[in-house]
């Protein structure tokens, strides 16, 4: 029928205390009124999975239960059950801290945060003091590259649903407005991926990741102004430039000003950024947008 009383019948048994980790053991005596009664029914009366520790003076926020030992039948009369039962604890996480008190419901859990450094190439075409890396001839070298620590950051939310259709536009999306800490268009959206879990009642629910990757010059391509063809002056049509000692077209591109003009020997090269990517507002995921 019911569980009549349960008790701890023992203290707090230590079985091992390390920075690292905490392992304890509690005895309880559980009570049931009829022969029907079983140890799924005296578990039902055992602190929760995920509870602190808390008996008497012993208490202890950083371990919590982790499993049931044995529950086993010591005593029974014709209408009456007599139980001994273990409680095990362990060393619970920081994040388990957080949702102690969220009734194990895993869709109130709070987003999981953390980050990857990655490398990555960079074009290379300035040095350090900002003066364009060129040849004895003023042209700049090909195929220059350096090597740019940047950081993906990943967000990991329980979710009831997925929006698929809104993670597709997001996909390889950069950020509108600032997000964790850089601004607009430093951040590139993945398509974020799930996996299927349940909670105690079966009920199925979504593990969601999100990874975004910075990059602090923006994701904006950025080229240099060459071309093999020139204006002969601001306004003009392009044409193919004439060596002025061969009359001879050129068959190099050569590096452009701003409009469009030939560059002038020794003058510094020129870039354009263009906007490829489309922006969309993170926030718009639901998921945190800062530390």
């Amino acid at each position: 029928m019911a569980v009549v009383s349960a008790n701890v019948r023992a203290p707090v048994q230590v079985i091992s205390i390390t920075p690292e980790e905490r392992k304890y053991r509690v005895p309880w005596v559980i009570l049931t009124n009829s022969r029907s009664d079983g140890g799924l029914t005296v578990s039902g009366s055992l602190p929760a999975g995920g509870t602190a520790l808390s008996v008497g003076n012993d208490i202890d926020a950083f371990a919590v239960v982790t499993h049931y030992g044995s529950i086993t039948l010591v005593d029974e009369t014709d209408s009456e059950k007599l139980w001994h039962a273990d409680v095990f604890y362990g060393t619970r996480s920081p994040f388990d801290i957080c949702t102690a008190d969220l009734n194990l419901n895993p869709l109130a859990f709070p987003p999981k945060l953390w980050t990857q450094t990655v490398k990555r190439q960079k074009a290379l075409i300035e040095d350090n003091a900002g003066n364009a890396i060129v040849n004895a001839a003023g042209d700049p070298f090909d195929g220059l590259a350096q090597d740019v620590s940047e950081t993906i950051q990943y967000i990991q939310k329980n979710q009831a649903v997925v929006d698929e259709a809104q993670w597709d536009d997001f996909a390889d999306s950069v950020n509108s407005t600032t997000f964790f800490g850089l601004g607009a268009r430093m951040w590139k959206a993945e398509k974020p991926n799930y996996t299927v879990a349940f909670e105690g009642n079966c009920q199925a629910y979504y593990v969601c990741t999100y990874a975004f990757e910075s990059n602090h010059d923006t994701w904006d391509l950025e080229l240099i102004e060459r071309g093999l063809r020139a204006r002969p002056a601001a306004g003009q049509p392009p044409a193919i430039p004439k060596d002025p000692d061969t009359d001879q077209r050129a068959v190099m591109p050569v590096n452009l000003a701003a409009d469009g003009t030939e560059l002038g020997d020794g003058d510094p090269l020129v870039t354009s950024t263009h906007k490829h990517a489309q922006e969309r507002n993170f926030a718009q995921l639901n998921i945190p947008t800062s530390k």
